[in-house]
């Protein structure tokens, strides 16, 4: 298993299917500007999937859709709390 790339990851909008604009949309500025870019991008892409943390529609090999599976929210989830810091529930 490969180390998640979780910057990434957080871009893909929900465990709700997006489509390619809308993960476009998500890398903003961060878009692929040339082919080695580009291949970088769906190379993180693969990994993310071989790994089961997004799952990807094709359509004739090209990418029509992603979204995040439970394990890939989780992830995220756990970044979030540990960047955050959890709620203490302490003197309640």
């Amino acid at each position: 298993m490969n180390e998640p790339d979780l910057d990434f990851l957080m871009l893909i909008p929900s465990t709700e299917p997006a489509n390619f604009s809308e993960l476009c949309s998500a890398l903003a500025g961060d878009v692929p500007t040339n082919k080695d870019e580009w291949r970088e991008l769906f190379f993180k892409i693969k990994l993310l999937e071989a790994d089961g943390y997004v799952e990807v529609e094709r359509t004739g090999g090209k990418l029509e859709g992603i979204q995040l599976t439970a394990a890939g929210a989780v992830l995220i989830r756990d970044r979030l709390d540990k960047t955050r810091g959890l709620l203490s529930l302490e003197g309640i």
